[in-house]
């Protein structure tokens, strides 16, 4: 059985490969930021390691 993250890889993938990804306006471009991201107190926000 597949974790959330992988049954989502597997969607996101058929979707890619289908084209139907690409058709998004904002596809594989970055988030843009809303005006409360610089807003959140650092101890509040997100960690990553990315």
């Amino acid at each position: 059985m597949r974790t959330i993250d992988e049954e989502i890889a597997h969607h996101l993938k058929e979707a890619a490969a289908a084209g139907e990804l690409s058709q998004a306006k904002d596809y594989g471009k970055p988030l843009a930021e809303n005006d409360g991201w610089s807003e959140t107190p650092e101890r509040c926000g997100c960690r990553s390691r990315y």
